[in-house]
Parts: structure tokens; C-alpha cells; sequence
């Protein structure tokens, strides 16, 4: 159709389940992360601290909280749900969702680089300054209990599966003459601004 991504996407999910002749779960996962995404958020933090990069400023005084998905955890739904068929909508998010001022020094500790966030009130001021991929003005997170309801388990969490998905993203990175040649879809869908260090160091110098 000629809507949003959001409302094309419900469209088809109310088409899929109201069709009736076999069994549909809708499942509805948020920021996907894990190795073999084309488009890693994870990317944002992780090309900073491999700069060796020691500040990172955050909107939205750091607490823009996107609720995770681990695709190792995603997986497990989808065997939960595919070993009980039924017509349904299922939400998945990682068992704590953490707000962007815990997930960036995650990710830099996953390489050993420590990365200090400096955090402000309100969006970015331009230039992409504090506008992570999880810069939400206020929460995203989703309700899980239909998920548990059917007798779904997470397997991991976030904190322990950004490591694995940090290895790979740093293989990735190795492998390319930049993080644009590695991620092109992610150079396309952030921008110039996704790693502008000049930005952040002009409203570092002016702000700290």
C-alpha cells in the first residue's frame, strides 16, 4: 500500500489472521540484535569505542529505552509458538529492557574500550549529536505475557548476547575498508551523521 511502514505492516498482519484457513501467530519482535543483521543499532556504539573515542553524548538524558530483541531468544519463541499452532499476535522483547545510557557502555565493554556517556535533556541538537538508533523520546518496551503465557523462556539477555554479536560486527568491520562498505544499508538508513565525531566533538568542547 502507499502507508507507512508501521500501518502497511499492520495491514497485512490483520489480513494474515482474519484469513481463517490456517493458523497465524504474528510475532511481533523490537530491536532486533545478533550476528548476521544487516542492520546492527549496535554498530553506533561499537564504531566509537574501536576509534578509541572516550565520550559519546546521548538525548533524551540517555534514558530512550527500545526494547531488545535477541534473535537467540527470538528463535526460541518461534519454537515455542510453531510446537503449539494457533491464530495469535505474540510481542517478544529481551527480559530487562535497558535504556541507551546502559546499552552503550555494554557494547564498548564488549572490546574492552571503556566509553563515558554524557547525557542532555530533549533530541539532538542537529548533525545526528546523541541520536543513537535507539533515540526514542519516550519508551518502547512491550508486554510479554503472552509470550510466557505459552511457556516461553528467554535463553539469554541482553548483556550477555551483545558480546557475540560485538565479535561478529568486529569480524565484519576487519573484513571492510570502512563501516560503510561492512553495513551499506546502515549508511543509507542513518545517514552522513552516524559516526560524525567533528558534531560530537564541537558540542563536547561546549557542553562538558
Amino acid at each position: 500500500g502507499s502507508g507507512s511502514y508501521s500501518a502497511n505492516k499492520r495491514a497485512m498482519e490483520e489480513r494474515l489472521l482474519g484469513d481463517g484457513r490456517l493458523p497465524v501467530t504474528v510475532l511481533r519482535p523490537c530491536a532486533i540484535h545478533g550476528p548476521g543483521s544487516s542492520s546492527p543499532r549496535e554498530l553506533w556504539p561499537l564504531v566509537r569505542a574501536r576509534a578509541g573515542r572516550p565520550f559519546v553524548p546521548l538525548a533524551f538524558d540517555g534514558e530512550s529505552t527500545f526494547h531488545t530483541t535477541s534473535a537467540t531468544n527470538l528463535a526460541e519463541l518461534i519454537r515455542v509458538v510453531a510446537a503449539d499452532p494457533a491464530s495469535r499476535i505474540v510481542n517478544h522483547g529481551d527480559p530487562e529492557p535497558l535504556p541507551v545510557r546502559e546499552i552503550v557502555p555494554l557494547v564498548a565493554a564488549a572490546i574492552g574500550h571503556r566509553l563515558e556517556v554524557v547525557t542532555f535533556a530533549g533530541p539532538s541538537p542537529g548533525d545526528g549529536v546523541g541520536e543513537s538508533p535507539w533515540a526514542v523520546p519516550l519508551p518502547f518496551v512491550v508486554d510479554m505475557s503472552a509470550a510466557a503465557g505459552l511457556g516461553y523462556r528467554p535463553v539469554t539477555g541482553y548483556p550477555a548476547a551483545v558480546v557475540d554479536t560485538c565479535g561478529w560486527l568486529g569480524e565484519a568491520l576487519d573484513s571492510a575498508p570502512t563501516w560503510e562498505e561492512a553495513f551499506p544499508k546502515m549508511a543509507e538508513l542513518y545517514g552522513p551523521h552516524f559516526a560524525d565525531y567533528a558534531a560530537e566533538d564541537a558540542w563536547l568542547a561546549a557542553h562538558r
